[in-house]
């Protein structure tokens, strides 16, 4: 995440910039008096090896597995070196996030045979050395064949729709001080991380932190109540809530899993006080270390055990004993009902486990990668098919969108089979993790994208969050009979309004998604009770194709309506990439995947490492790291030699 330092323009910027500089400098002081090895690190970085093929990878796994050969703590102490040395954060941050990420990785480096499939994956989507692997041939296992019947959308009931209000990426931070400095060397500020932070600090009074949250922050408790408060005035004749995970803040190198049960715990006992029925799902966040979900199968002292355990208690008020059952024998996983009282109408709620597709899950590279890791699909099929057989109309939810370039390609690509199978059966699909207003489109074939061919959407819910723009929430008009999306509504709270801290978050009502495309299609498509089917949705990216005013509009809608200065217009590149991210729930056909861009012709990489899977929401020091060690090759392989002498 950009610091607030790059984006200010205030005339107090040259000496916050100087404040923040001298207290990094002066945090690296020990680390700059530390063995010789050390000191020549800090020199070479990213200067001795010049990678550029997918055999150069290749050599920079086997040094790494070397290292890691040698055990967690000297991977991890060389992981911290790194860390400091190419500035990935405050020693600090080095020390607690490689900490927590450094076994993982090691134990991932451990298992892989170099070279292999496995290794040429990790070269792609971390590197972007090795060139986009084909996907190995699977085809996930089906209990039934799909009914002869030519799958149609259908039909709409005309009755009173459903509310029903997703939610996402809340990233509650309880330690969140009102007073302390909204501006800060870390991915995210308004937390007293030492004196020179704290209420009462020279930074502290240029930059106080405010009770409702500020946009360098992740959410204090009263934005959080204020949602609940903004949902209850906007949706308070709801039939539920989803919620599609990350409900723990971003200080990612500092958890504990007592942290992470005691935030998860007091939301959700908010959460329940005040919304009523929620569906939730597990998200990357709500897990000690983030993206660390090992496979179950895995012999390892680092499981999420507790969390599973923990989620499936706070969960069963709401989903059943069955289904809390279910959370804690599939890894985070459940299936539960939803009848609408007006119609008798069920629709069955499958909540799934995304992290295990997810490229900065280091537990994924194993060996041979499984296919179906954590069961994943084995259990999505189970339940839609139970669906299917009942005659009920199923949602999946989950937190990671499966077309997102942080989606490992095999997965997602696995996924849309599920999808293809279960057309006449799957509603809609609901996602998070990108803290942005986005959708994504299921195609029957991405290669001759059509309204005709579009098949599923992905509904992608922006965040509570304002360390990426404006708090946000949805709430969706609902066919009762058939559970299909008939619209949906944004709700958001402007934090750059002047009385936001003083009266509190004023909720209103930011656009309608078919208020705002539908009258401009041909025929105009404006129907209150005709349903966003995919067609529809394909056709409203026609409109951005064509309308470089209404692309604007909804970019500016996408960013929750709030861009850091220093960022222009979304054109170009920029335009085609993200009308082809709307186009894919495939990850290998998502546009935005940077390794794409930098490789030349003849595969060899320009401009230095590139890594796919990394996002906002994922934040992993982990990437920059694996990129320092590889350009110093040298330098880790001294090191290496050290270690091995003792």
């Amino acid at each position: 995440m950009p610091s607030l330092l790059q984006f200010f323009t205030f005339a107090t910027f040259g000496t916050a910039q100087t404040l923040i500089s001298q207290l990094h400098n002066q945090s690296n002081a020990n680390f700059n008096s530390t063995p010789a090895y050390k000191q020549a690190l800090l020199a070479t970085v990213n200067t001795t090896f010049h990678a550029k093929t997918c055999n150069d990878c290749d050599d920079i796994l086997r040094v790494l597995k070397s290292v890691a050969e040698l055990g967690e703590a000297p991977f991890a102490e060389l992981s911290i070196a790194f860390c400091n040395a190419a500035h990935e954060g405050d020693p600090d941050v080095c020390a607690g996030l490689e900490t927590l990420e450094a076994p993982s990785v090691s134990w991932a480096l451990r298992q892989m045979v170099i070279p292999s499939q496995t290794a040429q994956v990790f070269c792609e989507a971390l590197y972007g050395l090795c060139p986009q692997p084909a996907i190995l041939d699977y085809t996930v296992p089906f209990p039934k064949p799909k009914p002869a019947k030519k799958h149609t959308w259908p039909p709409t009931s005309g009755l009173e729709s459903l509310k029903v209000v997703h939610i996402s990426d809340m990233h509650v931070d309880h330690s969140y001080t009102i007073g302390s400095s909204y501006n800060c060397s870390k991915s995210i500020c308004c937390r007293s991380y030492n004196a020179s932070f704290a209420a009462g600090s020279e930074l502290a009074k240029l930059y106080p932190a405010e009770p409702f949250g500020e946009y360098y922050c992740d959410t204090p408790v009263d934005l959080e109540e204020a949602q609940y408060s903004g949902v209850a005035e906007f949706a308070r004749n709801r039939a539920f809530t989803i919620s599609t995970g990350d409900m723990v803040e971003g200080f990612t190198w500092g958890t504990s899993d007592t942290e992470i049960e005691y935030d998860i715990s007091d939301i959700y006992h908010r959460m329940r006080k005040s919304l009523g029925l929620v569906f939730p799902a597990i998200g990357n966040h709500d897990a000690n270390p983030v993206n660390s979900f090992p496979l179950p199968e895995l012999k390892t002292s680092y499981n999420n055990t507790y969390d599973y355990n923990l989620d499936a208690q706070l969960w069963q008020p709401w989903i059943g004993s069955a289904a809390a059952a279910q959370v804690r024998a599939h890894s985070g996983m459940y299936s539960t009902t939803y009848t609408s009282p007006s119609t008798g109408s069920c629709l069955r709620i499958i909540s799934i486990n995304t992290m295990f597709w997810e490229g900065v899950n280091w537990w994924i590279y194993n060996t041979t990668m499984p296919r179906d890791p954590a069961g994943v699909l084995a259990f999505l099929v189970s339940q839609l098919q139970l669906a299917e057989d009942n005659d009920e109309r199923a949602w999946i939810i989950g937190h990671i969108p499966p077309g997102r370039p942080d989606a490992l390609y095999d997965y997602s690509a696995y996924l849309d089979q599920v999808v293809e199978r279960y057309e006449g059966t799957i509603a809609a699909m609901f996602w998070g993790h990108t803290h942005r207003d986005q959708f994504e489109i299921s195609y029957a074939d991405y290669m001759n994208q059509t309204a005709a061919g579009a098949r599923m959407v992905g509904f992608i819910a922006p965040s509570l969050t304002p360390t990426s723009g404006n708090p946000n929430f949805r709430v969706y008009s609902v066919d009762p009979i058939t559970f299909s999306i008939q619209d949906y509504t944004v709700y958001t709270a402007n934090l750059s309004t002047p009385d936001y801290h003083t009266l509190g978050p004023k909720w209103e009502e930011y656009y309608s998604f078919k208020a705002a495309y539908g009258p401009l299609l041909d025929p105009p498509y404006t129907d209150a009770h005709a349903e966003l089917t995919p067609a529809f949705m394909h056709n409203v990216t026609m409109l951005f194709e064509n309308s470089d005013t209404v692309f604007q509009q909804y970019y500016d809608r996408k960013q929750r309506g709030w861009t850091p200065q220093g960022y222009g217009p979304c054109e170009g590149s920029c335009k085609t990439n993200e009308i082809c991210q709307l186009r894919s729930a495939q990850s290998q056909y998502a546009c935005l995947a940077p390794s794409a861009a930098m490789k030349k012709r003849d595969g060899e990489v320009e401009g230095g490492f590139v890594a796919r899977v990394q996002s906002e929401c994922s934040q992993s020091r982990m990437v920059g790291v694996l990129h320092g060690m590889a350009g110093s090759l040298d330098v880790v392989k001294q090191k290496l030699e050290v270690l091995r002498k003792g």
